[in-house]
């Protein structure tokens, strides 16, 4: 949804058609932990690779010991983070083909979702 035509939100960065691929995305937990925002152990989020992943990723004890040891750099890294950067994007991010209104997209995932539970009801249901 961010990359609707009319997407709202406090991040203005947009995929560029045919720009990215899955290859391009990587499970990490990096932007919340920069962030502060508590999450169990385990759980992360899939986003679009950057600088600040390729930096940090495998490298979080060490992410962690930063933060905890010196003063006031969380809000440099929050800042380097909330950037037009830390974009999350799943797998699917290479269907991203143009930029589409936000009411489209809603139409097409309920018309795709369901066209499955229709031709699928048992299966589907059963979870």
């Amino acid at each position: 949804m961010c990359n609707a035509r009319s997407g709202v939100g406090r991040r203005t960065r947009r995929l560029e058609p045919d720009a990215r691929d899955a290859g391009d995305t990587i499970l990490t937990a990096l932007f919340d932990i920069a962030a502060g925002t508590p999450w169990p152990p385990g759980v992360a989020g899939r986003a679009i690779r950057d600088e600040f992943t390729d930096r940090w990723q495998g490298n979080e004890h060490e992410l962690r010991s930063l933060l905890r040891d010196v003063p006031g750099i969380r809000s440099s890294l929050v800042d380097e983070v909330q950037r037009p950067r830390g974009m999350w994007a799943g797998e699917g991010v290479s269907t991203v083909t143009g930029r589409e209104h936000a009411g489209d997209v809603v139409t097409l995932l309920v018309d795709a979702a369901s066209a499955i539970l229709a031709q699928y009801p048992a299966q589907v249901l059963r979870y």
